[in-house]
């Protein structure tokens, strides 16, 4: 297992992990947001617990999630890219971000 986290330049920590368990909490979960759209609707309804997002999302939804989970005190999880993300969540389609809900 390697982990680490990062500041970006707001100051928002974001874990960078390869540690499957963190992953299989996705997995697991009953209630999860796929999508960007949802996962940003999940973080303003206060329902978002955690936050996954794809290291090859394009700048602007990536800098849209990772604002709204800092100002929500909400940790991020980076993954690979959008295809694993998308595979993890159990949809056959690239996924550039997810969260588990309560």
């Amino acid at each position: 297992m390697r982990s680490f986290t990062d500041k970006t330049e707001r100051g928002c920590v974001v874990e960078l992990q390869t540690n499957d368990e963190i992953l299989q909490q996705l997995v697991r979960a009953k209630n999860k947001a796929v999508g960007t759209k949802k996962v940003l609707k999940a973080i303003d309804n206060k329902i978002a617990q955690r936050v996954y997002l794809a290291k090859d999302t394009d700048s602007f939804m990536y800098q849209s999630v990772i604002n709204n989970a800092q100002l929500a005190n909400i940790p991020v999880t980076m993954v690979e890219s959008r295809v694993l993300l998308g595979k993890i969540c159990g949809v056959s389609v690239k996924t550039a971000a997810a969260a588990i809900c309560k």
